[in-house]
């Protein structure tokens, strides 16, 4: 199916294989015209419309593969399919929802998914995602050089090129005209697909977890980042907050996550912590939300009981993540209370 392949060239990052499902037109139109209900394979085809009969049914293939759909045979002569939502198809949906309810916003006009422009943006998204540029722009403005060091798949000129076109969808902006050295920045736009990429690696991981990349540092601080200049907090509240992430593998090495410092009920600044304090925090902090990737998500967690633990200053702890929640970044299971005093 074109779309999942990596537009980047290496392996998918997680949330990317959502992108790229809801980047194809066709693809959303089959999604959407079986969510109300079964539907013959030939009646499915009329209403769809632009597709021709051999692509359509490249594509059913494709999403019976991922079983998205499902398709029966009825013992007409000649025989009938027909075609039904699965269950990865069904829980795919609310992401496409998420996913169109941030183009709706888009800075040029409302896009709606599958339509032209909005699968422009849906792949300029995906590769903006999958390369780690936008974890890399979402935690400060950065040059192309800077960029290129950071950015392992692509060389400078081709870097050069993919940032022209983030720019043209409003995902990207140049901060400063007139020289090669203008650091490159995220548009709060851009910074709102926290909330689809989040939503893109919880169907991931639970609905088709075998074909999914997994969480790494990456994703983990990629979302973290992006959110955190977005939210708002009642106006006494300051102080520095840790937002650290962990492996779902007991025992295995923290995944990172994000360091917020607030001032006035706004974030003043925001990093990642330096990959020698993902295991213990060594900075002065407030407070500390810690968990499992999948605490933090929100997917429905296995084992039963994962739960992200706080510590420090609790009160300030659930302000920030409810100011997350708000923002639509992160959908966190609840939080145990200070259960565990310290960072390490």
């Amino acid at each position: 199916m074109p779309g999942l392949n990596d537009p980047v060239g290496g392996r998918l990052h997680a949330g990317g294989r959502a992108l790229l499902l809801l980047a194809d037109p066709i693809s959303v139109s089959i999604l959407r015209q079986l969510a109300s209900g079964p539907m013959e394979s030939t009646e499915l085809l009329e209403r769809i419309g632009f597709a021709s009969r051999s692509t359509y049914f490249e594509r059913m293939r494709d999403l019976e593969r991922l079983s998205l759909i499902e398709r029966t045979r009825r013992g007409d002569v000649p025989p009938i399919a027909e075609c039904r939502l699965g269950r990865h198809g069904k829980r795919l949906l609310p992401v496409a929802t998420h996913l169109e309810a941030w183009l709706a916003n888009a800075p040029e006009g409302p896009l709606k998914l599958g339509d032209a422009y909005a699968t422009a943006t849906v792949k300029a998204l995906a590769v903006a995602w999958g390369s780690t540029l936008l974890r890399w722009l979402a935690e400060e403005p950065r040059t192309l050089t800077e960029l290129e060091q950071l950015v392992q798949v692509f060389g400078y000129r081709k870097l050069e090129r993919i940032l022209r076109e983030l720019a043209k969808t409003g995902l990207v902006e140049r901060l400063a005209i007139g020289s090669r050295a203008s650091p490159y920045g995220v548009t709060d736009w851009a910074r709102r697909t926290a909330g689809p990429l989040t939503a893109a690696m919880r169907w991931e991981r639970h609905e088709i977890a075998k074909r999914s990349a997994s969480v790494t540092w990456i994703e983990a601080e990629g979302v973290l980042l992006l959110a955190l200049p977005l939210v708002e907090l009642p106006a006494d509240a300051c102080g520095t907050c840790a937002l650290l992430v962990d492996s779902d593998t007991p025992r295995a090495e923290s995944l990172g996550g994000a360091v917020v410092r607030l001032s006035n009920g706004r974030p003043i600044s925001w990093s990642a912590p330096k990959r020698t304090e993902r295991g213990t925090l060594q900075r002065e902090i407030d407070c500390w939300v810690r968990g499992p990737a999948l605490a933090w998500f929100g997917a429905r967690a296995k084992p039963p009981g994962l739960r992200l633990r706080t510590g420090g200053d609790t009160a300030l702890a659930k302000q920030v993540m409810t100011a997350l929640r708000e923002v639509g970044s992160l959908r966190p299971q609840p939080l145990t209370g200070d259960a565990v005093r310290s960072a390490s």
